[in-house]
């Protein structure tokens, strides 16, 4: 089986999603037949590449608000 899984390296929800199909495909009892193939995708180019700034006050700034229940997530998706 082919995967192919497209994802932006700097968004925390696709490191989220790989983190937990990583888990979920190493429970696979067939993972050995399964090739992952991993592309590149920018989910928002107009986002400067360099931020001068810590990341809360970036969100922040950008109105970008993370519901508690993502926070589990992204806790999740880090130390899973």
């Amino acid at each position: 089986m082919k995967v192919e899984i497209w994802s932006d390296v700097m968004c925390p929800f696709c490191y989220i999603g790989k983190r937990k199909f990583e888990s979920a495909l190493s429970q696979f009892p067939h993972k050995d037949e399964v090739q992952v193939i991993w592309k590149s995708f920018q989910l928002a180019p107009e986002i400067k590449t360099r931020i001068d700034k810590n990341i809360h006050q970036f969100l922040s700034e950008h109105k970008v608000e993370i519901p508690t229940p993502l926070t589990t997530l992204f806790q999740e998706g880090v130390t899973s």
